[in-house]
């Protein structure tokens, strides 16, 4: 398995288990909007590629259809929801 391959299985499994925990599709995850529990999992979800999969967040930002910015500002949100929520992810 090419880390490609490798990196897109994980990152697809990250946010198949964000989806379930905030009981959204992925499609709603990956879909721009500000509805308040979708900006909360993008963000879940962004902070978990970039601190647990070590993705950058240009490559974060452009699988989920935001900017690097965004999710720059997601990631240094997210530690303390991420506490609360008690999300775990290997």
């Amino acid at each position: 398995m090419s880390t490609n391959t490798r990196e897109l299985y994980t990152f697809e499994r990250m946010i198949e288990q964000v989806s379930e925990h905030f009981g959204i599709s992925i499609a709603n995850i990956l879909f721009p909007g500000k509805h308040p529990q979708r900006v909360k999992a993008r963000s879940v979800a962004a902070y978990l590629a970039v601190k647990r999969l070590g993705m950058d967040g240009t490559t974060v930002g452009r699988r989920m259809g935001v900017g690097q910015s965004t999710i720059s500002r997601a990631v240094t949100r997210e530690e303390k929801i991420m506490r609360e929520l008690d999300i775990s992810f290997p």
